[in-house]
């Protein structure tokens, strides 16, 4: 048999998670106002044509790298990013010089030259690398 207190702790119990359901679902689509950031005119500009750029603004995201490897030794050579990822595979052969050109992003500072079983840490300068083993 159910008494009065059992009937009254489940419906408060019930009201209780309708409320918090409820203070959550309202909580959750407040959108906070960045007033720091000028609201755009959608007039100003309708087409690509319209948009303003300075002349001598550089799209490219890469840039050319010219590298030439000379080795002692026959042996493969890995170029990679200083993140690890592999721009190049080859084999260098002795007094051979080895030339290529790659397209590196312009934020590389560093290229990672691997050879012999060793790593070598280059850094780009201007946009030429050039390195003996």
């Amino acid at each position: 048999m159910k008494t009065y207190f059992t009937c009254v702790s489940g419906m408060t119990r019930r009201l209780l998670f309708g409320l918090a359901i409820l203070m959550m679902s309202q909580a959750g689509c407040k959108k906070e106002i960045d007033s720091a950031i000028p609201a755009s005119n959608p007039e100003s500009v309708n087409s690509m044509v319209e948009l303003k750029v300075a002349p001598d603004f550089n799209w490219k995201t890469t840039r050319d790298v010219s590298i030439s490897l000379t080795a002692a030794k026959h042996g493969a050579v890995i170029i990679k990013s200083s993140a690890g990822s592999i721009y190049e595979k080859a084999m260098l052969l002795p007094g051979e010089l080895y030339l290529t050109m790659l397209a590196i992003p312009s934020s590389e500072q560093f290229v990672i030259l691997v050879f012999g079983g060793k790593s070598y840490e280059v850094k780009i300068a201007g946009d030429k690398i050039s390195y003996t083993f």
